[in-house]
């Protein structure tokens, strides 16, 4: 009973039968789903006012998706990613950055510690160290994946921003205008006379 998978005669490569066994993304299409390669499940439809890149966030302002990065790392890698703006609208910024390797597992609630070495960042760091020091380069370099110590970050970082948020700011005159006894005096001095 399942619509075969696109010019095949089934509708998967384990079909056994209308009542058999069929793979996972088969049982994902035919909940109306579209499971790719990495793991992630992409809708085929979208509600109107959704990420139309399925990443079941909201869209932003009148744009199609929720941010330029979620079209481009489905394009690129098979699954959403977001960028920090987009990250704190929807969740304060509580989750891993979606290049964690952890992000790309189906269990994300594991805790979990990883030292991931890359190129890319040695070369950038690389890039840095030699705007001050010419000759020095990064020999290795370490990006340290920890949920224990991701969550103590993102949360106080969630909480100075809310505390910035409620923050009210007074202009200068204002300011002047509510004390009273502030007297302000200006004193000019000659140009190269202060020492």
């Amino acid at each position: 009973g399942r619509a075969s998978f696109r010019h095949y005669n089934t509708c998967c490569t384990h079909c056994s039968g209308a009542e058999g066994s069929h793979s996972r993304d088969c049982n994902a299409r035919s909940a109306g789903l579209d499971e790719d390669s990495s793991g992630w499940v992409r809708p085929i439809s979208v509600p109107e006012g959704m990420c139309q890149g399925g990443c079941g966030r909201k869209s932003f302002g009148d744009f199609k998706t929720c941010c330029k990065s979620c079209p481009f790392l489905i394009e690129k890698y098979g699954r959403p990613g977001h960028d920090c703006t987009c990250d704190i609208e929807h969740n304060e910024g509580l989750m891993p950055p979606w290049y964690w390797r952890v992000m790309s597992r189906e269990s994300k609630a594991t805790p979990f510690h990883e030292e991931v070495e890359g190129h890319y960042v040695q070369s950038l760091g690389t890039k840095l160290i030699q705007q001050t020091l010419e000759t020095r380069r990064v020999v290795k370099c370490l990006r340290v994946e920890d949920s224990v110590l991701w969550d103590a970050y993102s949360k106080n970082r969630a909480e100075i921003r809310r505390a910035q948020e409620n923050r009210t700011w007074m202009s200068f005159s204002h300011w002047l205008a509510k004390k009273e006894r502030l007297r302000v005096s200006f004193t000019r001095y000659p140009p190269g006379k202060l020492t």
